[in-house]
């Protein structure tokens, strides 16, 4: 790498000028290479060779040491294209960021440590990583591969999955905040890719059977990407736990498949190890996912709007149902924080066809149903008046009177989060509305009152 022949004190500015202005890098290298007519000799990485009549100088970072945490490290020049094990260019990310950025795996070569595979992701244009974690096998606490809402029900859109990294605390990306690592994936695009380095053969985008394109499951083809994928990762430290939807009726059968829930079963049967379903939290609409990891692990996840919430089945105290309707229910989850506090986690207007599915998975974790506890009787009985009325077709009233109280709630959450940034507008108009029908609806009682103090009259 030219860049390394600079001293020192210039590599830091070329490097930045370089990022600012990328068509300024090949000049840069040519003047470089005029100037070093001779280059220096290859030599194995490894410890440097001691020689009594010459100190070696200090090795030549790319990266600011007073920069790593625990799991990070902040490299600020280019990949090098000979360090790179595997790159799934141009992806969309989701978080810490949200635009297109390149997902490395390299190895980190340096004189005085040892070489590991580190995970980056990087500037499209200059290749300089925004952010890089090593120690993979300490710094992921999950990594999967999970299909999304809206897409897995659509033929075009079904090879298209979702990417979550979580990290340990000590691999947090910004100070202070552990966000995930999320970006979309189109299997489709990776497999032109590897085709083009030659690393699946030309034949392998072959047409489809009639069966296969009935199927909802996704391409045989891209399975096959998947486990690439799956190795990949694996060489690299991290394991990576797939869940879209399989042909194989032998593993990642489709027990649901809606545009607002998703049901994955890695055995091909009933228990179902993945559900996906569409929820609210407040006034953040988003996807409310649980995961059965190992036969001992499973996690409790909200997004993928920021910030996303990630929590270990460990930590769940109870959970309970509320609101239990014709279409929808509401789900609260104890979750169990430090110094023994507790938080209520509420999700709202989730499918009704998904109740039972939630129940089992909690069950299966040996979670309690708190739904019969004294602090929820109260909201129990209004919950039964509630499903009383709306088969009797007069469920208007205690659904708005539900929505009012809510809104208020959804306020004071919306205030606090400062991240969230997803259809305000759009919510708050809704809200009014809901306001504006409950005021017409105690305007009829009181004139329903008024008739009766008339007739009382007469």
């Amino acid at each position: 790498m030219w860049l390394s022949k600079l001293p020192p004190s210039l590599q830091t500015k070329v490097g930045d000028y370089v990022a600012q202005n990328p068509a300024s890098e090949p000049i840069f290298g040519e003047l470089v290479n005029f100037l070093s007519p001779d280059p220096p000799k290859k030599r194995k990485v490894g410890r440097p060779r001691k020689d009594e009549n010459s100190r070696t100088p200090p090795p030549l970072m790319a990266y600011d040491p007073e920069a790593v945490l625990t799991h990070t490290m902040d490299i600020k020049l280019p990949i090098d294209p000979s360090e790179i094990i595997f790159e799934m260019p141009s992806l969309s990310f989701i978080s810490p960021y949200r635009r297109r950025m390149n997902l490395v795996f390299h190895l980190l070569v340096s004189n005085d440590a040892a070489t590991q595979p580190l995970l980056s992701v990087a500037s499209a244009t200059t290749k300089i990583p925004e952010f890089t974690i090593k120690d993979l096998l300490e710094a992921v606490k999950l990594c999967v591969m999970i299909p999304m809402l809206g897409n897995s029900t659509v033929s075009t859109k079904k090879d298209t999955a979702m990417l979550c990294i979580w990290l340990h605390d000590g691999a947090f990306l910004t100070q202070g905040k552990n966000e995930p690592i999320i970006c979309t994936i189109n299997l489709d695009a990776v497999k032109r890719q590897l085709i083009d380095e030659g690393k699946l053969p030309e034949d392998a985008d072959q047409a489809l059977s009639p069966e296969e394109l009935r199927s909802i499951a996704i391409k045989p083809v891209n399975e096959m990407i998947i486990e690439f994928l799956e190795r990949q990762f694996q060489l690299c430290g991290v394991r990576l736990v797939n869940y879209m939807p399989s042909m194989d009726p032998r593993r990642n059968a489709l027990n649901m498949n809606e545009d607002t829930a998703i049901c994955i079963s890695r055995g091909a049967n009933s228990v179902n190890d993945f559900v996906n379903v569409a929820a609210y939290r407040g006034a953040k609409e988003g996807a409310l996912v649980l995961i059965a990891d190992l036969e001992n692990s499973a996690y409790l996840c909200f997004g993928f709007k920021k910030p996303v919430l990630l929590y270990d089945f460990g930590k769940v105290v109870h959970v309970s149902y509320k609101d239990i309707a014709k279409f929808t229910f509401t789900v609260l989850v104890t979750i169990r924080l430090q110094d023994d506090h507790q938080e209520v986690l509420e999700f709202t207007m989730v499918d009704q066809r998904c109740f039972h599915t939630f129940d089992e998975f909690f069950k299966s974790r040996q979670i309690t149903d708190g739904s019969f506890d004294e602090q929820h009787r109260e909201k129990r009985a209004d919950d039964k008046k509630s499903v009383k009325n709306e088969e009797a077709g007069e469920g208007n009233l205690g659904e708005l009177a539900l929505d009012q109280d809510d809104g208020e709630d959804e306020d004071e959450e919306e205030e606090d989060d400062e991240t969230y940034t997803g259809a305000v507008e759009g919510e708050g108009s809704s809200g009014s509305e809901s306001g504006s029908e409950d005021e017409d609806m105690s305007d009829d009682e009181a004139e329903k009152n008024g008739d009766v103090k008339d007739e009382a009259m007469d």
